[in-house]
């Protein structure tokens, strides 16, 4: 900026400090972020509902419940868990979400205005600057550079000056400058004529444009300090939110009116959640309920609610980490109740998994067990001999005859034999049947393991922390595992249960079925170890004959 001559800017600088405006202030952060996904553990879906085991959640029978149909259960189960674990945790959000907003604007509120509040705190001075303001901009944004060019640097300084003079010694105008004897003078004692310009035209006389520069920015300033007044009327006391360009022109981007109603709704806020509460879970902390209550107690006013008081961290500041504590803790109680609870479905979906393990390995060593005692069996009635060390025997030849007289039996002498038995048949059958519901097990079983470590170690990350971030990141956690399906649910435990119940009758059925059909069938494929079908013995003869 470019001004005349150095005396007009030692002028401006002598005026500059009136004009000089406090320093913004940084606000802190509102409150501490969640993110929570509805289809996690804190919506009210299927995955989270399930999750937590609030009411009853499927249709349960017996002689003491004539009726109970699936869905009226189903929905009752997810009414239970909305009202008693999601409500808590929402209301607590809410008041979080709020006292951060409240936050916001109160800050706004008592520093938006370039550091200062958007509310009147002192009329005559505050209309002082606006004065100041309109000087300033007048003198800088060539409004007065029309004045005669002979003497508009002095015409403009002489303003400068005389308005300065006047603003820090407004009793000066009672200050006669009669340099003679004022009383002689008032009796007629005495007269003193002063030489002047007989100028006709004030603008070409510097007296007189003086004059009419004082005049001139006198009446844009009273318009200035008419317009405060008015926009303080429409917000009753509080300013708008405006933008000003370089020379302090401004434009009211946000009401007065509007800046008033939301102060005056965030600071009433708590009080009236506190007013309206009928639950337990909705009613806010003490500090967030007494906000309007300090502001009236507290000898700085609304200033009060955003300093610090010593060492203590400033009221505002403590009611968002109240209420993001109180958040904090419903969540965490909310979630250490749905860990226990998934990890009681993780244990007893685990236990049905390995019941299923367990008694697939015992169909398995049934099945080679069996095999084992037919081809015994079949050893037995195609050897007329002990085994040897390497297997061989001497097969039967015909029925064996006994002398009456002496009691002496004969056996007729047979074939050399190479015994081979194998597992092939109880294995074709635990491949064809057991092997796939096997598979399908050890995946489910090393998915429920992860399951249990991640549940204990998501316990342990809320209950055994004192970071609140941790505890934070323990429910984000939690509430992913949900969305994503990473832990079982009722309906999972039930499946599992259910393919327990369904996969012992297979079992039990299977092995009985495989000995009948080993045993029994007429055919020597499939009827391998029919001992009593001749035509088995002579497959296993024609097949071990050396």
């Amino acid at each position: 900026m470019r001004y005349g001559t150095t005396s007009f800017v030692i002028v401006l600088a002598l005026i500059a400090p009136l004009f000089a405006s406090a320093q913004t202030t940084d606000t802190p952060a509102t409150s501490d972020s969640y993110a929570f996904k509805r289809s996690g553990v804190f919506g009210c879906s299927l995955q989270g509902s399930y999750s937590m085991s609030v009411g009853a959640m499927a249709a349960v029978g017996g002689i003491y419940v004539p009726v109970n149909d699936a869905a009226v259960t189903l929905n009752t189960g997810y009414l239970v868990y909305k009202e008693c674990v999601l409500r808590g945790v929402v209301n607590r959000q809410r008041e979080a979400a709020t006292a951060g907003t409240v936050k916001q604007v109160i800050s706004t509120t008592a520093t938006g205005r370039d550091g200062n509040p958007l509310y009147l705190q002192k009329v005559g001075a505050e209309q002082l600057d606006v004065n100041d303001k309109a000087w300033l901009r007048i003198l800088q944004d060539g409004s007065l550079e029309t004045v005669n060019p002979a003497f508009n640097t002095a015409v403009k300084r002489a303003a400068a000056q005389g308005y300065v003079y006047a603003r820090n010694n407004p009793t000066s105008q009672f200050r006669c400058q009669y340099a003679g004897n004022l009383k002689s003078a008032l009796e007629g004692k005495e007269f003193r004529l002063a030489t002047m310009g007989q100028l006709m035209n004030p603008a070409c006389n510097p007296y007189f444009a003086y004059e009419m520069v004082q005049d001139y920015t006198q009446g844009v300033a009273a318009y200035d300090v008419n317009n405060l007044m008015t926009q303080l009327g429409w917000g009753d006391g509080f300013y708008p939110v405006q933008q000003c360009d370089e020379l302090g022109r401004c434009t009211s981007v946000t009401p007065s009116s509007v800046v008033r109603s939301n102060f005056t709704q965030a600071l009433q806020t708590g009080f009236e959640q506190q007013a309206r509460a009928n639950d337990i879970d909705q009613m806010v902390g003490a500090l967030f309920s007494g906000i309007t209550s300090q502001v009236l107690g507290d000898s700085r006013g609304i200033q009060g609610l955003i300093q610090k008081t010593g060492s203590q961290s400033s009221y505002i500041d403590q009611v968002v980490r109240e209420s993001a504590q109180g958040l904090r803790d419903a969540a965490g109680n909310a979630a250490l109740q749905i860990l226990v609870a998934a990890k009681q479905v993780e244990t007893g979906f685990k236990q049905a998994m390995e019941a299923i393990a367990s008694l697939l390995a015992s169909t398995a060593q049934d099945l080679r067990a069996k095999e084992s005692a037919c081809w015994s069996l079949i050893i037995q009635k195609v050897c007329a001999t002990p085994l040897a060390a390497d297997n061989t025997c001497t097969s039967t030849a015909g029925a064996c005859t006994t002398d009456p007289t002496t009691g002496e039996q004969t056996c007729p002498t047979g074939d050399k034999l190479k015994v081979a038995t194998s597992t092939a048949r109880s294995q074709q059958v635990i491949t064809n049947r057991i092997a796939s519901y096997a598979s399908t097990t050890v995946v489910n079983i090393e998915k429920s393991n992860q399951a249990v470590v991640l549940v204990d170690r998501l316990i342990a990350g809320i209950t055994n922390s004192s970071s609140l971030d941790a505890q934070r990141v323990a429910l984000q956690q939690l509430d992913n595992l949900v969305a994503q399906r990473a832990l079982h649910n009722q309906y999972d435990l039930q499946a599992a249960q259910k393919a327990r119940d369904d996969i012992t009758a297979t079992m039990e059925t299977l092995i009985t079925d495989t000995v009948k059909a080993w045993a029994d069938s007429p055919d020597p494929n499939v009827g391998w170890c029919n001992v009593n079908n001749n035509a088995v013995l002579d497959m296993w003869k024609a097949r071990w004959k050396s």
